[in-house]
């Protein structure tokens, strides 16, 4: 169940669009059974809350709920363009690559930016086609891939990058490359000291695991490579901007 007490309702949709008016909780003439966007975003908000995810995710995934809910109220509609945006985007990409290893908020990143959670993801997005969260996840699981390919142990780099714990960072990497981290060191190392793919490996590593693995032995800028979606509706395949 995800029950949203109605007093952080209110605090947060202030949070979230500094233009909000001072009676802003949302009302519905008739029910949402059917709003399968609404469903997806309730999905997503209720799993990044009991997976205890990273609170950037967390934030990301309630924002994205309230920005669902009040989409059809009248001053949602009528936001102007921000001159603001485009410098947005870039400050808080340099926080995120200046601070990678800290338990980031979107409240802090806005914080810095100077503008609310909504024109700061919207502006991210906008400029680097990923949110926020999933900006951060994807420059994490960069470096956890450099590390790795150096012989540092899962969970020494776990808690280098600010991964929860090391089964937290196994499931992260296990959604973008279809790796453990464990089995990616090994192939790493085996592709440094002899230039092939393990034997024990050969059959179960897909053709796009062996792929990642090669870009990522590349040593290109910050080790950012394409890789499969983190999560749903909000990775995607990339290439650093």
């Amino acid at each position: 169940m995800l029950y949203l007490d109605p007093q952080w309702l209110e605090r947060e949709l202030h949070a979230l669009f500094e233009h909000a008016p001072a009676d802003s909780q949302p009302s519905f003439a008739d029910t949402l059974s059917t709003d399968r966007q609404l469903a997806a975003t309730i999905f997503r908000a209720f799993h990044a809350l009991h997976e205890r995810d990273l609170r950037i995710v967390r934030q990301s995934a309630l924002d994205d709920l309230l920005a669902s809910m009040t989409g059809h109220l009248h001053w949602r509609r009528r936001v102007n363009p921000d001159p603001r945006l485009p410098l947005v985007a870039q400050r808080a990409r340099d926080y995120l690559h200046a601070h990678v290893d800290r338990d980031i908020g979107l409240d802090d990143l806005a914080a810095v930016c100077g503008v609310d959670r909504f024109r700061l993801s919207r502006a991210f997005k906008s400029a680097f086609g990923l949110a926020p969260h999933a900006y951060l996840i994807q420059l994490r699981l960069a470096k956890a891939r450099q590390q790795l390919a150096r012989g540092y142990s899962p969970a020494a780099v776990a808690c280098a990058l600010g991964f929860a714990d090391q089964s937290h960072l196994g499931r992260w990497f296990r959604r973008a490359y279809r790796l453990t981290p464990a089995d990616y060191r090994v192939a790493a190392q085996s592709f440094q000291t002899d230039g092939a793919w393990p034997a024990s490996m050969r059959l179960p590593v897909s053709a796009g695991a062996r792929h990642v693995l090669l870009q990522a032995l590349d040593h290109r800028p910050e080790g950012l490579t394409q890789c499969r979606p983190c999560c749903p509706s909000c990775c995607s395949p990339w290439s650093p901007p």
